[in-house]
């Protein structure tokens, strides 16, 4: 005698347009797991470099290789990384291990606007082999 086993499903239905941006952010990094972490790598017009972690991150396209991130604003304003990529068409993603977290964590902390991210110790700067972004 084979018997099936039952099972309670529980549906949840939420309005993301009735929850503030920080909820939803909430709700939608809570549901897509694992994320790997980008630290990306930007240059400013003025040569300043900046580092910065993003858990949205993917691949878009195989052919041509593509990937996104989703650079966020604050007050409105674009952020360093998202205004370098713009201003050079060039971007660096990096992916950090284990023993890296808790630098990836300290390059995540804010700092004013155009203002050297990269001063984190565990990571060692280097030229990327196609970008004037350090590798």
């Amino acid at each position: 005698m084979t018997t099936a086993a039952t099972h309670t499903i529980q549906t949840i239905d939420i309005q993301a347009k009735d929850l503030a941006a920080e909820a939803c952010y909430r709700l939608l990094t809570g549901l897509v797991v694992p994320r790997p972490i980008a630290w990306v790598t930007t240059v400013s017009a003025t040569g300043t470099v900046n580092l910065a972690p993003f858990s949205h991150f993917t691949f878009v396209s195989p052919k041509p290789p593509m990937l996104a991130i989703s650079v966020g604003q604050k007050a409105g304003v674009y952020k360093d990384t998202a205004r370098n990529i713009m201003t050079s068409e060039e971007f660096v993603v990096h992916i950090a291990d284990r023993p890296l977290i808790p630098a990836v964590h300290d390059s995540a902390v804010e700092h004013p606007p155009r203002s050297a991210r990269s001063s984190c110790s565990a990571w060692r700067r280097g030229p990327a082999s196609m970008s004037a972004c350090p590798g």
